[in-house]
């Protein structure tokens, strides 16, 4: 029976994006390491995993990319992934991987596996003696025992517990019971009762192929196991005793069979074959791994690598079968079916060592895994640090009489801080930060004067604003009911029904007023300074008034690997941050890149995502110069489509439109410079947009601010009372 991946591709997209997958590779081997879009999405990649692993362990559990300079055992403290995850195979195997560690967490008692190596069974001690055994390679091979053992249990409560995740479990064992595998266990190798043909026996207990008739007593031991009813092994010291049992069964039949051979009774099985003894050559030697010269790329089967053997391409059984124990009765196989009669070479001895290897790397948690270098790690960091994402935005578009949609990437920057303005633009695009020799970096001049001329216009601006915080009451006459209105007493008697009143308190309540602003490169200069006033005297006005949550954001595009995306950056959050992040940080910003306009209107909905219009009153401050430009690159193609003018304005007034549905009042203020050229056609496109919803006014005036602003406060009660 074949294995059906049963991974539903919503469950995946709950937590990560699976078309943002695309062949990408962080080269760690580059001279110079500059942020780029491999390392947000790996990023995202780390925060997806995160998530699954956080839900089945109900508790956060820290999640780290691969590197050099720490240990791969974290003894359930922590999780380290691997840093090369270009597709979603690959992230689906990470997943598995991840929740196969968290599930370590969860129930293994790592002290009580520390402890189990100074308390190993005397009589285990006595029979490895017999056998001169090292204490070192009779403590591998417990430890080897126990692993397994203990993956089972872990495995099969996932598999009870978290039916969802199954999907990546397949992903997972899909590299460890393979077809190359099942011939082995068909063949005449590890037939010979040595401790590695033991071990590659019993790690293969779940694999359709196996033979429990290959080596004495092989039986007994799956018995002993009993991976069918595995969770009456309810503790991890339970698991460890089931351990030794095992062991102790293996070192009685290795001296047991060395006895009959001495004797003549049996003959040595290799030595027929004309070879060494086969097992020999895998034997566990005296503790210490041998290490393999590395395969080349025909052969390379790393878990996580691109090019390599299929190992999962004929997975046989459900893995349901295999965690939960439901072992192939032996009897259904033909133990005497080999691969060949011929002895094979050293270099095939060699490839079966490399995928034992693979096997034994999981079982003992040693999973080969990509690492970061110290700069990645530096610029992953700081990616997280600061929410940087992606979000995935459509684009409808008619052609030919048809209608698709393209899929753009945008980067979205949940939080702005000194530290990632003075990275520098190939981090963040719009740093101004103007640096003089060894002096500490400063902020543009003229930006700063306009900031600071913010401040001032915005103390004047919030006491004409006072309207939010008041509190007046309404009355309402000619209602049906209510309270009646004295002075409507003499209407009474000729069939007059409107005689009540009602009395409204407008309490108003919060205001969730989010501010986007176009920070592409045509807002340089004149426009820029009235921009960055407006804004500051905005947010200095809010500060002044209790019940007005704002938030600023700013639009532009970044390139990367020779790709423009759309780049939005959450600067100031007044629930989170003080007015004097402003003062200090807005005076750095200076406009780059082009112009995505709705797109970056989509990327950022999601802040008025769950907040209701009973709970707030929402409304959209625009601020721009006119008409979207922006270059799209189409996807396995060659071609691009130019977001500009009738594309990008008709999807512009599409997301506008869209807002206004869900129930945000919306503001847009045109930016124009004096010498403003071919101003007709921007203002034209602007209205377009935003409709009755575009001002043309002196951003710097407090009067016109304070007016079109009170108006869109009073539009939205006015249609509340309505």
């Amino acid at each position: 029976m074949s294995m059906q991946k049963n991974i539903n591709p919503s469950d995946v997209e709950f937590w990560m994006d699976m078309d943002q997958f695309s062949n990408y590779i962080v080269d760690s081997s580059e001279q110079t390491i500059i942020f780029n879009i491999d390392l947000v999405k790996l990023a995202s990649i780390r925060a997806a995993i995160s998530n699954f692993v956080r839900i089945l362990a109900r508790r956060p559990i820290p999640v780290y990319f691969h590197d050099d300079e720490q240990s791969f055992n974290s003894r359930g403290k922590a999780i380290y992934i691997s840093a090369k995850i270009t597709n979603l195979r690959q992230f689906e195997r990470a997943v598995g991987l991840a929740l196969h560690e968290a599930a370590h967490t969860l129930w293994t008692d790592f002290d009580q596996v520390l402890k189990a190596w100074a308390n190993i069974p005397h009589e285990i001690l006595s029979l490895s003696d017999k056998k001169n055994i090292r204490r070192a390679t009779l403590e591998k091979f417990i430890h080897g025992m126990w692993n397994i053992i203990e993956d089972r249990y872990i495995d099969n409560f996932v598999f009870n517990e978290a039916p969802g995740y199954r999907g990546y479990y397949i992903s997972l064992y899909d590299d460890l019971n393979n077809d190359m595998i099942g011939e082995y266990l068909k063949s005449d190798y590890f037939r010979h009762p040595s401790l590695k043909s033991y071990d590659f026996r019993i790690s293969n207990f779940t694999n359709e192929a196996t033979d429990l008739l290959a080596l004495p007593r092989l039986e007994e031991i799956a018995e002993t196991i009993n991976i069918s009813n595995i969770d009456r092994l309810h503790t991890t010291e339970d698991r460890i005793k089931c351990a030794f049992d095992v062991t102790k069964i293996v070192l009685e039949c290795i001296d047991e069979h060395l006895q009959k051979e001495e004797r003549g009774e049996i003959p040595i099985r290799g030595k027929d074959m004309g070879l060494a003894n086969p097992s020999d050559f895998f034997d566990f030697g005296d503790g210490e791994e041998q290490e393999e010269d590395e395969p080349d790329s025909s052969t390379k089967l790393e878990m996580g690598e691109s090019e390599e053997i299929d190992v999962g391409k004929q997975m046989i059984g459900e893995i349901s079968d295999i965690v939960q124990g439901k072992m192939p009765e032996s009897e259904n196989f033909d133990a005497t079916e080999k691969i060949s009669d011929e002895p094979p070479e050293k270099e095939v001895l060699k490839e079966i060592n490399k995928l034992i290897k693979i096997q034994k790397e999981f079982i003992t948690g040693n999973v080969k895994k990509e690492a970061v270098t110290s700069q990645q790690k530096a610029l992953l960091d700081l990616i997280e640090k600061h929410g940087i994402t992606m979000v995935r935005v459509d684009i409808p578009i008619t052609a030919s009489g048809n209608d698709t949609s393209l899929k753009v990437d945008c980067i979205v920057v949940k939080k702005m801080t000194k530290e990632l303005i003075l990275s520098g633009e190939k981090v963040f695009p719009l740093s101004g930060a103007m640096k003089f020799g060894d002096m500490v970096p400063v902020p543009p001049p003229a930006v700063k004067q306009a900031v600071q001329k913010g401040i001032r216009l915005g103390t004047k601006l919030g006491r004409k604003l006072q309207i939010r915080a008041e509190s007046n009451p309404i009355k309402i006459i000619r209602k049906t009911c209510g309270k009646i209105n004295r002075r409507q007493l003499h209407e009474a008697g000729f069939d007059a029904e409107d005689l009540f009143y009602k009395m409204i308190i407008d309490k108003r309540p919060e205001a969730n007023l989010h501010i986007s602003v176009d920070a592409s490169s045509s807002m340089a200069g004149e426009k820029w300074y009235k921009t960055m006033t407006a804004v500051t005297a905005i947010c200095k006005a809010a500060s002044m008034i209790d019940n007005i949550h704002i938030t600023v954001s700013f639009r532009t595009t970044q390139e990367s690997k020779n790709h423009m995306f759309p780049y939005i950056i959450l600067a100031y959050d007044s629930k989170h941050d003080k007015f004097s992040k402003i003062k200090e940080l807005f005076p750095y910003l200076t406009p780059s890149g082009c112009t995505p306009e709705g797109l970056a209107f989509s990327a950022v909905m999601n802040l008025f995502e769950g907040i209701t219009p009973d709970e707030e009153e929402r409304f959209l401050l625009n601020l721009s110069d006119g008409e979207p430009y922006f270059q799209i690159e189409v996807r396995d193609t060659s071609s691009s489509i130019f977001y500009h003018d009738e594309i990008g304005v008709y999807h512009t007034k599409t997301q506008i439109d869209k807002i206004r549905r869900q129930g945000i009042e919306i503001l847009s203020y045109f930016i124009k410079s004096k010498h403003e050229e071919n101003s007709s056609k921007l203002e034209k496109n602007f209205r377009r947009m935003y409709g009755k919803n575009a001002k043309f006014i002196d951003v710097e005036s407090v009067i016109d601010l304070a007016k079109t602003i009170n108006e869109l406060f009073l539009r939205s009660f006015d249609e509340k009372i309505s």
